[in-house]
C-alpha cells in the first residue's frame, strides 16, 4: 500500500481528487496508538463513515477485498452500496474466497444479517444457499467449506470490474459463480506492486552471519507456521553445533489469542525457543528491511484457497530464496526457489530439506536466488494509475 500510495500521490498532486479510505475507529481498537492520520504521502485519508455510500457519477471507487477482520469495515461499505450506484466501482480481490471474513462480519455491529450471508452466497450455491449457511452456522461442515465458498454475491451485484491476484482466483470468481443480473462483466488479473524501494541486504552479507529464516504475514494456521516450526527442529538436529548456533527463524507479524491458536507452544515443546523470535506489529519500514535481511522465507499456505501474497513478490524482486507450496494461486508464483508438498508428513520433511540445503550452500558463499522472470502481468499500480488518468476525476 505505501508504495501504491507514493506512485498514485504525484499524479494526485497533478490531478487531485484521490483519497484513502480506512476504518478510523482501527486506531483505538487495535491498540495502535494515536489518531487515524488525515495525509498518507500525499494522500487525503478519511474514514469509511465520512464517505458517501453510493459514489456519484464523477467518482471510481475502488474496494480492497482481503479476508481478515481488518478489512471487514471494506465488506460494509459493498453491502451498503446501491447496485445501481452511478459511479464506476472495481473490487480488488486479495483472496477469492471471503467466507472467514463473514465469521467476523456477523459481530460487525449486529450489521449483517443471516438474509445478508445466504445473498453473500447464493451466486456460488444457489438454491443451496441458505441450508448451507445453516449447517456452516451451527458447525454441521468441514472447515473445508470455509475455504471454499468465497461470497461473491454483493461484488458481481454492484462491481464493474474485478481484479485479482492470480488466474487460479480469477477463473475461480468465473468458473463458480452465475453472473446473470450481474453488473460487473470484467475479470483481470493484476501483480503485486514492484517493491523497488527495498534493499538488497541480504547480497552484501557475510559469511559466518546469522542465516535468518523468515515467514511474514498474519500468523494463523493455514500459513502453515507449525510446519515451518517443525521443520527447523528436524533441521537442526541435522547441524553441527556451530552452525545451528547461527540460525534464526523470524515470524513477524500479529499472532491471535492464544486460546485460538498458540504456535509459540509449540516452540517449547521442540525446545527451539533460542532459535525463534516473533515480531508482532512492525513498523512498515522494519517489515520490509526484514524481509530483504532474509536469507530463506517460507510462503507456505493450505487449505486457504486462491490467494497470492504480497510479500511473496517483495522477496521475488529481492532475490531472496522462496519456499512456497505446491498448491492453488500460489503454483503460478515466479521466482520460487523451491516449492513443496502439502501433503504429511512430506511438507515438513521437505521444508526441513530446504533449511539444510540453503544453510549449506551460504557456508559455501552462495547466497540468494536466481532474478525472477517477469510474470507478463500488469501490476495492480499500473492499473490504479490508468484509471486515475482515463477518468480524470476521484478515486476513493
Amino acid at each position: 500500500m505505501r508504495l501504491i500510495a507514493q506512485k498514485i500521490g504525484a499524479v494526485s498532486a497533478a490531478i487531485g481528487g484521490v483519497r484513502v479510505v480506512t476504518d478510523g475507529d482501527a486506531w483505538a481498537r487495535d491498540g495502535l496508538g494515536g489518531e487515524m492520520p488525515r495525509e498518507f504521502h500525499g494522500l487525503d485519508v478519511v474514514s469509511w463513515r465520512e464517505v458517501d455510500e453510493n459514489p456519484g457519477h464523477e467518482v471510481t471507487r475502488v474496494y480492497f477485498l482481503a479476508n481478515n477482520d481488518k478489512h471487514v469495515f471494506v465488506h460494509k461499505m459493498l453491502a451498503q452500496q446501491s447496485a445501481a450506484s452511478e459511479g464506476r466501482v472495481v473490487a480488488v480481490l486479495h483472496d477469492p474466497s471471503m467466507f472467514m471474513v463473514h465469521r467476523h462480519m456477523e459481530r460487525f455491529d449486529g450489521a449483517f444479517s443471516f438474509s445478508d450471508l445466504i445473498e453473500a452466497g447464493r451466486s456460488q450455491l444457489g438454491r443451496a444457499s441458505e441450508r448451507l449457511m445453516v449447517a456452516r452456522i451451527n458447525e454441521w461442515l468441514p472447515q473445508a467449506f470455509d475455504f471454499g465458498v468465497h461470497c461473491m454475491g454483493p461484488t458481481l451485484r454492484k462491481c464493474d470490474e474485478l481484479w485479482a491476484h492470480s488466474l487460479y482466483g480469477a477463473n475461480r470468481v468465473r468458473f463458480e459463480n452465475d453472473f446473470s443480473g450481474a453488473r460487473c462483466r470484467t475479470v483481470r488479473i493484476c501483480a503485486h506492486p514492484t517493491a523497488d524501494v527495498l534493499g538488497n541486504d541480504h547480497q552484501h552479507r557475510k559469511n559466518g552471519d546469522d542465516f535468518n529464516i523468515g515467514v511474514f504475514g498474519w500468523v494463523t494456521p493455514p500459513k502453515r507456521v507449525d510446519s515451518v516450526l517443525r521443520a527447523l527442529a528436524l533441521a537442526l538436529d541435522r547441524m553441527d553445533a556451530v552452525t545451528r548456533s547461527r540460525v534464526r527463524l523470524r515470524i513477524v507479524g500479529r499472532r491471535p489469542p492464544k486460546s485460538d491458536y498458540d504456535p509459540e507452544k509449540l516452540v517449547s515443546q521442540l525446545s527451539i525457543g533460542s532459535a525463534v523470535e516473533f515480531i508482532d506489529y512492525p513498523s512498515t519500514e522494519l517489515f520490509e528491511q526484514l524481509i530483504a535481511r532474509s536469507d530463506l522465507i517460507f510462503n507456505l499456505r493450505y487449505p486457504s484457497c486462491g490467494e497470492s501474497s504480497g510479500t511473496l513478490a517483495s522477496a521475488e524482486h529481492l532475490g531472496v530464496r522462496i519456499v512456497a507450496s505446491r498448491y492453488q494461486a500460489f503454483r503460478e508464483a515466479v521466482g520460487v526457489w523451491r516449492f513443496i508438498s502439502v501433503a504429511q508428513p512430506y511438507e515438513v520433511w521437505e521444508a526441513a530439506d530446504a533449511i539444510v540445503e540453503a544453510v549449506s550452500d551460504v557456508s559455501r558463499g552462495r547466497r540468494g536466488a536466481l532474478a525472477p522472470p517477469s510474470s507478463g502481468v500488469a501490476p495492480i499500480d499500473k492499473l490504479l494509475l490508468n484509471e486515475i488518468l482515463r477518468s480524470k476525476v476521484g478515486l476513493q
